[in-house]
């Protein structure tokens, strides 16, 4: 597989109910998960053309007690699936 750059922005991201100390420990863990699938597909032929996905929306409901790792994660495989569908 051909190496890529993927610029992937994210306007805005709402997480209700999570410690604001979190935020970094999910977003660290949203990268990392993202990297991962990102890599394991090809991308659709719209994005790999500098294509654009106007709006990947996700809504999660995470058990109580979620670690901010799982949360990111979650968020990650939510929006990826947006992206290929």
């Amino acid at each position: 597989m051909n190496a890529r750059n993927i610029d992937l922005h994210i306007e805005e991201l709402v997480l209700d109910a999570f410690a604001p100390s979190d935020r970094h420990a999910i977003a660290d863990a949203f990268q990392r998960e993202m990297t991962v699938l990102l890599a394991e597909r090809e991308l659709p032929s719209a994005l790999a053309d500098n294509g654009v996905v106007p709006h990947a929306a996700a809504t999660l409901d995470m058990p109580a007690g979620a670690t901010p790792a799982e949360v990111g994660r979650q968020i990650a495989r939510s929006i990826h699936g947006g992206i290929f569908r």
